[in-house]
């Protein structure tokens, strides 16, 4: 159960230095200039693969709290 707390600690964080670099940068992938427009597509894509690792995470703590 620590291992998932911790990893859950990890993905957290990842989550959250990963939506304040796609915030507060200038320019995206591309080279074109971030409006924010550009900043809530990127946010809102980087939010939909995070929901699928929270999905496979809360899959790890049911299949850990059955044991």
């Amino acid at each position: 159960m620590k291992s998932w707390r911790v990893s859950s600690w990890g993905c957290f964080l990842i989550f959250v230095i990963g939506t304040v670099f796609l915030w507060f940068r200038k320019t995206d992938g591309a080279g074109v200039q971030n409006s924010l427009l550009n900043q809530l597509v990127s946010i809102g894509i980087w939010a939909f693969i995070f929901i699928i690792i929270l999905i496979i995470h809360l899959i790890w703590w049911f299949s850990l709290r059955k044991k």
